[in-house]
């Protein structure tokens, strides 16, 4: 449950497919996108974090394409730069990682 109202209150599913780093509500969206990291992190290792760095640092061991767009989304949202990222590929993994670790998570 705990997990679910995470997962829900995150709400990826709501974001656009591209994060332009210099929107208002880009820090919003990719910090939402960045604790999904930490919701797979409880499914999967019993072990949870809001914390960004943390959060980031364990998508590295995801093996994915997240780790790097969580990388460039912190970099051009920190800097505000002119870019814009696709997020639709994190999106999926995310989906896809909540959905297996939920099902094999003896947490629920």
């Amino acid at each position: 449950e705990f997990c679910w109202k995470h997962w829900v209150t995150y709400c990826i599913a709501a974001m656009p497919p591209k994060l332009e780093c210099d929107h208002r509500r880009a820090l919003i969206y990719f910090k939402q996108l960045t604790r999904c990291v930490g919701v797979i992190m409880l499914l999967k290792e019993q072990r949870f974090t809001r914390d960004i760095a943390a959060c980031i640092s364990y998508a590295e061991t995801l093996g994915s394409e997240l780790y790097s767009t969580l990388s460039r989304l912190r970099v051009g949202v920190e800097t505000r730069v002119d870019a814009t990222i696709d997020i639709r590929l994190a999106k999926r993994e995310l989906a896809g990682l909540f959905d297996r670790w939920s099902a094999r998570s003896s947490l629920h």
